[in-house]
């Protein structure tokens, strides 16, 4: 009988075993943000990503709640009557006002573009909530696709008509020179004359791509950076300290790239951006075009083209923006559409913005995925945005990633479905981004060398943690041949989702850290975003809400083992340890 006893015992420890948390060698218990091992490796502290660093958006802001539908503005929710002067100028007042929400009622909202604005609807104000009823009751729906040519439903930016550049110097000074480099991330600046800098100056750290610079980050005999999108590296940043005596700044979000003298390193001014303002709670449906036949790669250079009607046109835009923030919103099939087309091109678009919030949102089927930036379901070229709780079907890129600005970029706990082309890191060496706990089905992740298009070294020190996939396209799950390191840190899958590719080559030494593949469901902590913004904010990971898979806490991960001695099978050990896993994996359903 005891004999039966010690082999369940054995059994039972053994099983709890294989289901032992396992912690990536660069992410000890003691690990600090900034600090690079021998090797040079270092996880990036991507915990400032989304609406003021990392905290919830608001489900209200402050100042008056105006119903569109009630006078002087009477928005008609029936969907018969154009309601885009209704709804505008009830965003104007509230904006005008000093902020509040401006609450569309359960219906469908019939809009067109106005000739003078690169948008539908425009929140050029702080502090100004576009909300709905729900996702289910309250639709935008756009009505006709003739003029949404590189225009959004929506759009959150200081100016309805100039595009935001954070390459744009918006001074006539040459800027305030950096009198050491910066090598590993900091939120210490030291420059020539901090009297010159006050509290709460928005900048950009910039520095130019220098022949030395160029050369350092060789690129293929046949190919070239482009230009007209890597003339600098930028950092949009907000100065919180200055230090006229030691002749420093500390600015909000540690830096990400290296910054050096050499490359004409310095802070620059920029605009104020607009801040606090957001969209929350409807759905938005676009017609399509209906405009030829021909729907190939190149169209959107052919006039008379679906493609070119449709080039870039958006649901959701944030250009030049603060703090700001979509959720629970929906795009949806409007039934004018003879196709299964929920949006012309792109889903929502983050531009020149950072820390946006992007969660719960549900975005499907874009009309045209050709060249030149369409079909993008979640598009980010701002940095710091977090996309939390999303789903993306049968985008050309479902989540894509792109130029030098786009940093410290999280995806979390979200989903790719249906991808034409991989959801990647997709040009420009973006540096710091994550995938955290982003599953796909039919759809591939990338951070790698694109010898394409001139898209050259697409990332740096970026991130894939806990990845998971099902069906996977081009035979494999993950695949990081990044500029100096990468990293993807444990994966799930079966078949082709079982394989991460890290081949090295075209000037990427070296090789990628890749880590516990097949063994995702035992990373701990399970989401690396998580428990660094515990870690900075003291705050408790585990309550993040909603968290549908937080990390356990407490002896949930630690390893069990067995004391036998003297014919006594210590038999606590096994219930203890058998408790866990349960707990473990009740934690992992949710």
């Amino acid at each position: 009988m005891l004999g039966w006893v010690l082999l369940a015992g054995l059994t039972s420890a053994a099983a709890v075993g294989t289901h032992a948390p396992l912690r990536s060698e660069l992410y000890p218990e003691d690990w600090q943000p900034g600090v690079p091992d021998d090797a040079g490796r270092l996880l990036p502290d991507v915990s400032y990503a989304g609406y003021r660093y990392g905290q919830e958006p608001p489900a209200n802001v402050p100042g008056p709640v105006v119903d569109v539908t009630d006078p002087p503005y009477g928005a008609d929710p029936s969907g018969e009557e154009d309601a885009t002067a209704a709804i505008q100028r009830a965003l104007d007042d509230v904006g005008a006002a000093g902020g509040g929400t401006v609450h569309l009622p359960a219906g469908t909202y019939r809009v067109e573009p106005p000739d003078d604005s690169r948008a539908v609807l425009h929140i050029g104000y702080d502090g100004v909530l576009l909300r709905g009823a729900g996702a289910a009751a309250t639709r935008l729906y756009n009505a006709t696709a003739r003029d949404m040519r590189e225009r959004a439903v929506v759009l959150l930016a200081p100016d309805r008509r100039d595009r935001v550049s954070w390459h744009e110097e918006h001074t006539a000074a040459a800027g305030l020179r950096l009198t050491r480099d910066v090598r590993t991330p900091t939120r210490t600046l030291h420059v020539a004359d901090a009297e010159s800098l006050a509290v709460g100056d928005w900048v950009v750290v910039r520095a130019e791509t220098t022949a030395q610079w160029l050369a350092e980050h060789p690129v293929a005999e046949d190919q070239r950076w482009d230009e007209d999108t890597l003339d600098a590296l930028v950092l949009h940043r907000r100065v919180t300290a200055v230090d006229t005596a030691a002749d420093t700044v500390e600015i909000d979000i540690p830096t990400r790239l290296p910054l050096l003298r050499r490359d004409e390193a310095r802070l620059v001014a920029v605009l104020e951006p607009l801040v606090g303002s957001g969209v929350a709670d409807l759905a938005i449906g676009m017609r399509q075009s209906e405009r030829g036949e021909r729907d190939p790669e190149e169209d959107h250079e052919r006039r008379g083209t679906a493609g070119h009607e449709a080039h870039q046109a958006t649901a959701v835009t944030f250009n030049g923006v603060v703090d700001g923030w979509v959720q629970g919103v929906r795009s949806y099939r409007p039934p004018e559409n003879e196709d299964d087309v929920h949006l012309l091109s792109v889903g929502i678009y983050v531009r020149d913005a950072r820390n946006i919030t992007v969660r719960d949102v549900d975005l499907r089927r874009p009309q045209y995925r050709g060249a030149g930036g369409n079909g993008y379901l979640v598009h980010l070229m701002g940095s710091d945005t977090l996309v939390r709780d999303a789903v993306a079907v049968g985008g050309r890129h479902n989540y894509l990633v792109q130029g030098v600005q786009a940093t410290g970029n999280v995806v979390l706990e979200s989903r790719a479905v249906d991808g034409e082309r991989a959801t990647e890191l997709h040009r420009h060496l973006s540096a710091a981004n994550l995938f955290d706990n982003l599953s796909v089905e039919r759809d591939t992740l990338e951070m790698t060398y694109r010898r394409a298009s001139n898209h050259a070294h697409s990332a740096t020190e970026s991130v894939m943690w806990n990845v998971s996939g099902e069906d996977c396209t081009r035979g494999r799950l993950a695949v990081s041949r990044q500029y100096g390191w990468g990293y993807v840190i444990g994966t799930s899958g079966t078949g082709d989702c079982a394989r991460v590719e890290n081949p090295g080559g075209a000037g990427t030494e070296p090789r990628d850290w890749v880590e516990h593949v097949g063994d995702g469901d035992r990373l701990e902590p399970r989401s690396l975003y998580l428990d660094q913004l515990a870690r900075r904010t003291g705050a408790d990971a585990t309550s993040a809400p909603p968290a549908p898979s937080p990390e356990p806490t407490g002896d949930d991960g630690a390893p069990v083992g067995l004391l036998v001695g003297g014919g006594v099978l210590l038999l606590a050990a096994v219930a203890a340890g058998a408790l866990a896993l349960a707990r473990r994996r009740r934690v992992d359903s949710t």
